[in-house]
């Protein structure tokens, strides 16, 4: 995923890139492995997992570089260190 959205980033002038955790939403979700909870559009509580992205905004493109699923429930997730790998490999 990486090396494809970089590769239609050649010839750009300026290149802003955001790293963002987001959730990705799971309502009808009963069973899941490890299937955590986050906040619905309206505010509520719902099953979920969270994910940590990182995208390069170039002109009038958005490019997604790269998406790191993971679940609050999980016990060996530290979000810092995720979040600083994924940074580091998108540097």
């Amino acid at each position: 995923m990486l090396r494809h959205s970089v590769s239609g980033l050649e010839g750009a002038h300026s290149v802003v890139v955001l790293h963002d955790v987001c959730p990705l939403r799971k309502p009808y979700a009963q069973q899941m492995e490890h299937i955590g909870q986050v906040r619905s559009l309206e505010g509520n509580i719902i099953n979920g997992y969270e994910s940590f992205n990182s995208v390069a905004i170039s002109k009038d493109k958005l490019h997604l570089l790269s998406c790191t699923p993971f679940s609050s429930k999980e016990e060996q997730v530290d979000k810092k260190e995720l979040a600083f790998e994924q940074i580091s490999r998108v540097s």
